[in-house]
């Protein structure tokens, strides 16, 4: 005697495997809406509109940020003699002493090859955040793809020095 299965059987068998994959097609990550225009103006209204009185962001002058680009210049050839093993972290003479402490406690790895071909300094840009200056170097060993370094630099006193490395 065979078996067979009754048509109703068969259908819920059906539902059961296409319900998770319609529930995924319709409800994907990458196939979320943005918020309506309601919801984007209701949010800008919503804002105070800053003034100076109220520390607006502080807006640094040309000098002072000429003088970030050249630290975070030298900073970064210093940077790039370091993960070459050429330089230790206490040479790091634009850092922090919170950095260079950190650096100490966590040491670079060097490879034979970054021993060999010391990356050199590409591009450097500069970006103005609030109180500090965001920066990001473009280095590049002979022969190896162009890699980017970010940190920050703060002003401590009368200069400026790299507080924190970034991830790119």
């Amino acid at each position: 005697m065979t078996s067979s299965r009754s048509p109703w059987s068969a259908a819920i068998t059906l539902a059961l495997l296409v319900t998770p994959v319609a529930g995924f097609l319709l409800l994907r990550p990458d196939a979320v809406k943005p918020p309506s225009r309601a919801n984007q103006s209701a949010f800008l209204v919503a804002r105070p509109a800053a003034s100076a009185s109220q520390g607006a962001p502080r807006v640094l002058a040309r000098s002072q940020l000429a003088a970030s680009r050249s630290i975070a210049r030298r900073f970064a050839a210093q940077y790039s003699g370091y993960i070459a093993g050429r330089l230790t972290a206490r040479g790091l003479g634009d850092a922090a002493a919170d950095l260079v402490r950190e650096l100490r406690r966590y040491p670079a790895r060097i490879t034979p090859a970054q021993q060999r071909y010391r990356p050199t300094v590409r591009h450097i840009a500069v970006e103005p955040v609030a109180a500090t200056v965001r920066a990001v170097a473009t280095l590049q060993a002979a022969g190896a793809p162009p890699f980017e370094l970010s940190f920050v630099l703060e002003r401590r006193g009368s200069r400026w020095l790299v507080t924190r490395l970034l991830d790119a």
